[in-house]
């Protein structure tokens, strides 16, 4: 449940020797990355070679001084420490790299509305740099407008744990879009408020094709409502037109 630091292991052990416990605990996922200092009063190359194999990190002879002692669990600890270090950096490198690779502009702002985290989309759609939003307040990066709008999202977001709505933008070179943004709030381990979430897409064309959609399906009823009022008037109209060469006969000869 607590994995240690660092495991100092003798090579000469009754029942299990030094070279199979730590073959063991390299097999182990959980232990693996465990700096192993072995210990021994065989000072030749081949335990060596046979330890370093099985996975130890370094040797050290019997009898040894403290001091020295010491100082290698100092490095070794120190050393994993860095090893963790850099992989665990190289894992934020691939995450960041996978969201700066999604399509959607992913931005992160404290309880105060401060950003905390701007993608490389967020940069393309609002057009500012992340080092520029770093630590803003995110009403001052986009229109009055959209602050607006963002602030209500951000209010039933609060009450309801997210929002799912729509961003009037004007992007930094002047051009107005529109952002389809979902919202969420995060809490911590105690259920506080931390920090706001959301993922934003540019919707701009697909909402002119909508209202082109729209205004050709408006053209079209107008013409059924058109034809549909031109056929009543005609079924109203046709006696009328068959009965007018008879008012004219009869207008001219009134005797018959």
């Amino acid at each position: 449940a607590d994995p240690p630091d660092l495991v100092l292991l003798d090579v000469m052990m009754p029942e299990m020797d030094g070279i199979e416990t730590c073959r063991r605990f390299r097999a182990e996922p959980r232990l693996a990355e465990i700096p192993i200092l072995m210990m021994t009063a065989l000072d030749d190359r081949a335990s060596r070679l046979a330890g370093f194999d099985a996975g130890a990190d370094d040797f050290i002879v019997k009898p040894f001084d403290r001091v020295e002692l010491r100082a290698r669990v100092r490095t070794i600890t120190r050393l994993n420490r860095y090893r963790r270090l850099a992989g665990a950096l190289d894992r934020v490198r691939e995450q960041a790299d996978i969201i700066d690779r999604a399509g959607e502009a992913i931005v992160v702002c404290d309880r105060e509305g401060r950003v905390t985290y701007w993608n490389r989309v967020a940069e393309k759609l609002y057009g500012v740099t992340a080092t520029q939003a770093d630590g803003r307040m995110m009403s001052t990066l986009i229109s009055k407008v959209a602050a607006q709008q963002l602030e209500t999202g951000r209010l039933a977001a609060s009450e309801n744990g997210e929002w799912h709505g729509e961003l009037s933008l004007v992007h930094g070179q002047g051009r107005p879009l529109t952002a389809e943004v979902h919202l969420t709030l995060i809490r911590d381990d105690a259920g506080r408020p931390r920090a706001y979430l959301s993922f934003a897409t540019d919707i701009t064309e697909r909402k002119a094709a909508q209202e082109q959609m729209l205004r050709v399906q408006r053209l079209e009823n107008i013409g059924l409502l058109a034809a549909g009022i031109a056929h009543d008037l005609n079924n109203v109209l046709a006696p009328i037109m068959m009965a007018a060469p008879l008012l004219r006969c009869h207008a001219t000869h009134p005797s018959d």
